[in-house]
């Protein structure tokens, strides 16, 4: 398994993990009355014995017949494709209702009231019971086989209360298989010995009938001196000759066809160079080389003398006069081409009737072919069949009288000591694994009902926002982590332990806001909650508190003007506060705000609730306030009433520079958080993230992993004047 499947394995176990160990005190009672009615059922259970008698399975029996006769009834085979089945077979029978019901009448198990289960009854009831059960159902169901691998071994087993009677019941009933296993045989072989004889008789009918048609068909078709195979043999050569003969006068005629048809489109002229007949005549070859010689000489003279010289006359009148010979000759060779065309298509036609009679003669002597093969192959089939059944008949007259059977006994069933059932350990064991079903179960169950957030992962699936740190549960008297001092203060820890683990975890958050946004200082900020009592004042005041440790002058502004909680955490008065600035521009921070113990940081209690705090938290005096409050301080923090309630905490995040939504693991309602962001989302809130409050580290994964990284306590410290000043100032580190 490489890591990412057991970091996958992990994680989905562990939510499981935790979830059980929540809710330990139900789920362990409920396992220890699973586990105690386990052990009294296993107790109150009869006790069952299994015999097993064991059993050698062949593929083939002894065979008794010649090394080359095969059975009439095989018990088995020996070929490896059909193996499986065969053993499937063997495995069916034996716990077939057949091989039963010979167990029970062998055994008279029909009036054993205490193999059927019917001991127990009165009288009366058992003898109405007895005649209507089924003994052979009773018997199958207790039998059981086991086939030992890489072998022709199988176990029989057989269960009943009664440890020798399951014993008897698995020897009785692989005897019963070996008896009918080799009656199958045997009666089969009667049966066949009957059969074949009855067969005999008609197939040797058959086979006379069969060679007396055949006899018959010679003496009609005159084979009785010349066979068949002769004459075909004449034949094909006959064939074959005028096949030859039609296949050469076809292409001679094809030949002077295509010469007959360049004549026809050649001129005479063109003829004497294009054709071959023409070009090939001696005497053509004659004419063109007197004709040549002429006009050579006509040639000469003509550089001499005019066209009109008598010698130039007497030229041109032979060449005339050898142009109308050449001419002559040439028409007469075209002519030549048509006849012997002519002469040729005779010839083709006279060889392709005599190919046509010898097919018609071959074609019904084909005719003759397939009735002859056809009886002679009746005669033979009937010959080999009816040799083939005599054999057959003694071989089945033989393994009628064999009694060789492929079935062995290797062990028979001795009487069982000790009970396969009831078993406490796998009793233990269901209840166990039914335990872990039913906790699985209520678990399921518990977190479908469940709908507060209970995971980090919700936050950012469910409603798109960003987890921005985890805070430790704090409770008064108690210690969030081992190496943590006690609470005495849930409110002021951070402030009383600058070190400790929930410090750590505020410090996260704090480095998450500064660091979302490099570019743009975030100088206001909002804390708030979907709901009341999900921890928002507490987490405004830790994070001012280490807003202030790290050096920045920091102002946190009670701005639940409902229910402000802020002066009594601080020990103030809340005479004069925020809404006096509100509503009075001569009023400056320094004339409300109060220090605390910490040097860097101021707190702005409320004032005066007003009637209107939605009304009072729209007017411009807001903006004023916050821009003259930015000049004096380095970062604004509001600690302001939930969202889903009331208005105020929408009017106060869109004029602030961002806000922070803090949830409470296992109290906050996933549809208040829901409706909290889409309340804000609605007036385009900056919201920058969220805090999971409150998480108990055991019972939450990401708290094992958050801010065990913390200050020894017992280390020793740097102590120098400017350090001691600081820390007893109220300094950061």
């Amino acid at each position: 398994m490489d890591s990412s499947d057991e970091s996958a394995l992990k994680s989905g176990l562990q939510p499981l993990l935790r979830s059980m160990w929540q809710l330990k005190w139900a789920l362990l009672p409920l396992g220890a009355a699973i586990g105690g009615g386990a052990l009294h059922l296993t107790r109150q259970q009869t006790k069952i014995y299994e015999a097993s008698a064991q059993l050698i399975i062949d593929l083939e029996a002894p065979r008794y017949l010649p090394y080359n006769g095969n059975e009439i009834v095989s018990l088995g085979s020996g070929k490896t494709w059909n193996t499986k089945e065969f053993f499937e077979t063997q495995f069916r029978i034996i716990r077939s209702r057949g091989v039963s019901a010979s167990v029970v009448e062998r055994l008279k198990l029909t009036r054993d009231a205490d193999f059927l289960g019917l001991a127990g009854l009165p009288p009366a009831e058992r003898d109405e019971k007895l005649p209507r059960a089924d003994a052979v159902g009773a018997l199958v169901g207790r039998i059981s086989l086991l086939p030992a691998p890489e072998s022709h071994v199988v176990s029989v087993r057989v269960k009943d209360h009664d440890p020798a009677r399951a014993a008897l019941l698995a020897n009785t009933l692989v005897a019963v298989y070996r008896e009918q296993n080799v009656g199958y045989k045997v009666s089969a072989a009667h049966e066949a010995v009957l059969w074949l004889t009855q067969k005999l008789d008609e197939v040797g009918r058959g086979k006379e009938a069969a060679a007396q048609a055949l006899l018959d068909f010679k003496r009609e078709h005159d084979l009785l001196q010349a066979g068949l195979a002769e004459r075909q043999n004449l034949l094909g050569v006959t064939l074959q000759a005028l096949e030859q003969k039609l296949s050469d006068a076809q292409a001679k005629t094809a030949a002077l066809r295509g010469e007959a048809a360049q004549a026809k489109r050649v001129s005479d002229e063109e003829a004497l160079l294009s054709l071959d007949r023409v070009a090939q005549s001696s005497l053509v070859q004659r004419l063109k080389a007197q004709r040549l010689e002429l006009e050579n000489q006509r040639t000469a003279l003509r550089a001499q003398y005019l066209d009109a010289h008598p010698k130039v006359k007497v030229l041109t009148e032979q060449l005339e006069r050898l142009g109308d010979t050449l001419r002559a000759e040439v028409q007469g060779l075209k002519q030549s081409i048509t006849r012997a065309l002519q002469a040729a298509e005779a010839a083709e036609g006279v060889e392709t009737r005599a190919l046509a009679e010898a097919q018609g003669r071959a074609r019904a002597l084909q005719a003759q072919e397939l009735r002859y093969k056809a009886l002679e192959a009746a005669v033979h089939s009937n010959t080999e069949l009816y040799n083939q059944m005599q054999i057959r008949l003694k071989e089945a007259e033989l393994q009628a009288q064999a009694t060789a059977n492929n079935v062995r006994v290797l062990d028979e069933a001795l009487v069982p000591l000790t009970p396969i059932s009831p078993r406490l350990s796998l009793n233990l064991a269901a209840a166990f694994v039914g335990w872990l079903v039913l906790s699985a179960l209520i678990i399921v169950l518990r977190n479908l009902l469940d709908r507060t957030i209970r995971d980090q992962s919700e936050l950012l699936a469910r409603f798109g926002v960003t987890l921005l740190g985890a805070v430790p549960r704090i409770q008064v008297g108690r210690r969030p982590t081992k190496q943590d001092e006690p609470v005495r203060s849930t409110e002021l820890y951070v402030l009383e332990h600058p070190t400790s683990t929930v410090a750590e975890a505020v410090r996260t958050v704090r480095t998450n806001l500064l660091f979302m946004d490099p570019q743009r200082r975030l100088k206001t900020l909002m804390v708030t909650s979907a709901a009341p009592r999900d921890g928002k004042t507490l987490n405004s005041i830790n994070l001012c508190v280490v807003m202030a440790l790290a050096g920045d002058r920091v102002l946190l502004i009670d701005s639940d003007l409902r229910r402000p909680r802020v002066h009594k955490i601080f020990g103030l008065l809340n005479d004069r506060g925020f809404t006096n600035m509100l509503v009075d521009e001569a009023v400056e921070p320094e004339d409300v705000a109060r220090p605390t113990e910490l040097r860097n940081l101021d707190v702005l209690c409320s004032g005066p609730l007003p009637p209107n705090p939605a009304e009072l938290l729209q007017t411009p005096a807001f903006q004023r306030v916050l821009e003259r409050l930015g000049r004096d301080y380095d970062r604004v923090v509001f600690d302001s009433p939930p969202v889903v309630p009331v208005t105020d905490a929408q009017v106060i995040g869109r004029q602030v520079d961002g806000v922070l939504l803090v949830a409470r693991v296992d109290q906050t309602q996933r549809d208040f958080f829901g409706r909290a962001v889409e309340l804000l989302s609605k007036v385009r809130v900056n919201i920058l993230g969220a805090v999971l409050n409150d998480v108990d580290g055991r019972k939450h994964a990401y708290g094992n992993y958050y801010y065990q990284y913390s200050q020894d306590p017992h280390a020793a410290r740097l102590e120098t004047p400017e350090v001691e000043q600081r820390f007893g100032e109220g300094g950061g580190v």
